[in-house]
């Protein structure tokens, strides 16, 4: 015979001999064991009703209201409390020192957290119909536009240079205005524009939103013409005064952060502008001196010039990329840093 053979019929043999014993005892839960204790019952005379055989406190009870006649007990028996004995057989003194007493549940206490002194108060306010407007069509735009980013940095000290100048001679001329006419002209340079027609749309705070008024024909603008319908917009939208047909066409847009303080920012493109340019805030930092900016460096290779604070604009290109792809988004950002780093070609 083989040895599996021998351990299947010793492994049979086993659970033949656990099934017997098991079947000569009766298991018992710890609340049937102390009422079959407290009533003098015998666990054998009982049918058990619980999972795999356990005599269950349910069947003490039914047991217990058969041998007295009345009725099952409406709450189970207390424990921690000393009762008077009941009717039937005492219980024996070996017993009342074996049986152990089960243990009481400590009641559930829900913590308390210690309140704020003084009484918070707050205003729930409505959401307008055209901010819910604007929320709504952006997210329709950011799901379904394809989206391209590029990004570079501009040198602006000649422009604020330029705009003292010109404000010492009267001429209130912003960052803005510059940035406004250097997209206008990149713009043409890079063939975007089919026509020749460039209308870019301002982005403006308003009490009920932003708003984007367009600004007609602006790469045939003078500069002093862009500040002043810039300047009179801007007015107009912080009253609220901006109509909707002055925010229709437009194949360009400009979002001005200067004034927020926000050095990056990265917009999303909305119909029908499938290109938006978004400025930051001007920041100062340091680069390598170069030539001619107090000395540079010389024939023998050693810098003696050391080290310039500069002026910055981060401009961050948000295209639809159907429309643009990263080739001419970068020609465009090249050119848009050229035109405003040299202010005076503006002036044309």
């Amino acid at each position: 015979m083989s040895f599996n053979c021998v351990r299947r019929l010793w492994l049979r043999g086993t659970l033949r001999g656990l099934q017997g014993s098991l079947s000569m005892s009766r298991k018992l839960s710890p609340a049937a064991r102390l009422l079959l204790a407290s009533h003098g019952l015998q666990a054998e005379a009982l049918q058990p009703s619980g999972r795999f055989g356990v005599v269950t406190k349910e069947d003490v009870l039914k047991a217990i209201a058969l041998k007295t006649g009345g009725s099952l007990p409406s709450q189970p028996l207390a424990t921690s409390q000393p009762t008077a004995p009941p009717s039937g057989p005492s219980v024996p003194e070996s017993l009342r020192h074996t049986q152990p007493s089960l243990p009481c549940k400590k009641p559930v206490i829900a913590p308390v957290y210690p309140r704020k002194a003084g009484k918070v108060t707050y205003t729930d306010e409505e959401i307008s119909d055209e901010k819910r407007s604007i929320a709504c069509r952006l997210g329709q735009s950011k799901n379904s536009i394809p989206h391209a980013y590029v990004s570079a940095l501009c040198q602006v000290d000649s422009v604020l240079s330029l705009a003292t100048q010109l404000g010492k001679d009267g001429v209130q001329v912003s960052i803005g205005d510059f940035i406004i006419k250097a997209a206008a002209l990149s713009l043409k340079t890079v063939g975007f524009v089919e026509s020749g027609v460039v209308d870019v749309a301002v982005t403006m705070a308003t009490p009920d939103g932003i708003v984007s008024p367009v600004i007609r024909r602006a790469g045939s603008r003078g500069l002093l013409d862009i500040a002043t319908v810039t300047k009179e917009l801007a007015d107009r939208a912080r009253h609220g005064k901006i109509p909707p047909k002055e925010c229709e066409g437009g194949n360009f847009c400009v979002s001005l952060l200067d004034s927020l303080a926000v050095s990056y920012c990265t917009s999303i493109v909305s119909v029908p502008h499938p290109l938006v340019l978004s400025v930051g805030s001007t920041s100062s930092r340091v680069r390598p001196a170069e030539s001619g900016e107090g000395g540079g460096i010389n024939d023998d290779g050693e810098n003696k010039s050391g080290m310039v604070r500069c002026k910055f604009v981060n401009v961050t290109l948000s295209c639809d990329a159907t429309r643009m792809d990263a080739e001419q988004a970068g020609q465009f950002l090249k050119n848009f840093r050229y035109n405003l780093e040299q202010p005076i070609r503006l002036l044309l």
